[in-house]
């Protein structure tokens, strides 16, 4: 089929100038912790709080990695513009990163007297809310491109956004019902480590890097 210029010039206007911020959130979520996933069986083979160069790889790599693979997928941009991209922002993604994780803890410390056993069960509801939060992003993710042209490079996406949302789920029901279970596989500290993962790292990267990306500064 023909496509006049003016066409063309319709169809880029159509585009958004910069993708939204919750969509790369989705995506840098997904991502990274598809890839965490390896990176906690690599630090499991080194000894308890030995911070050995496999320990910090496993458990900081993914993080990087998962920005990085975003940054350098998602975007028809030349391969070098691609590449600049993930240096100039990676850095500045992963400050404010670790920035809104430290600052949205630190706001959350006068609610600490609170979280105790005998409100065990308002505290399930609120972590159900927290978890429905962080996770709503991803399906919507899941239907733009379901809803969107079909390419290989959609459906790649999509299946690793639908993967993320079961892995999540699955290891919070888990939590929930047998914490034990996960055990025979992670030791506790990475257990810890993978639950902080879902219910804060991986949102406060993912919307940092949603944010810079979609300041289009590179």
């Amino acid at each position: 089929m023909h496509t006049t210029q003016a066409d063309e010039v319709t169809a880029t206007a159509a585009l958004p100038s910069e993708p939204r911020i919750l969509d790369t959130y989705a995506l840098v979520f997904a991502y990274t912790l598809i890839l965490l996933l390896p990176g906690l069986m690599l630090a499991s083979t080194t000894s308890y709080k030995s911070y050995s160069p496999s320990f910090l790889l496993g458990v900081m790599g993914p993080f990087a990695l998962g920005v990085v693979a975003v940054f350098m997928t998602d975007a028809p941009d030349p391969f070098k513009r691609r590449l600049l991209r993930a240096g100039v922002l990676l850095p500045i993604v992963s400050m404010t990163g670790v920035a809104v994780m430290f600052g949205s803890s630190i706001a959350l410390v006068p609610l600490s007297p609170w979280i105790r056993v005998e409100n065990f069960a308002a505290l399930t509801i609120v972590a159900i809310l927290i978890l429905l939060i962080v996770l709503l992003p991803l399906p919507v993710a899941v239907f733009r491109r379901l809803r969107g042209p079909r390419s290989t490079h959609a459906s790649v996406q999509s299946v690793l956004l639908v993967l993320a949302i079961l892995l999540t789920l699955g290891v919070s029901a888990v939590m929930v019902r047998n914490a034990g279970m996960l055990g025979d596989y992670l030791r506790k500290d990475l257990l810890i480590y993978l639950v902080g993962a879902i219910g804060w790292y991986l949102p406060s990267f993912g919307l940092a890097a949603g944010f810079w990306r979609r300041l289009g500064i590179v």
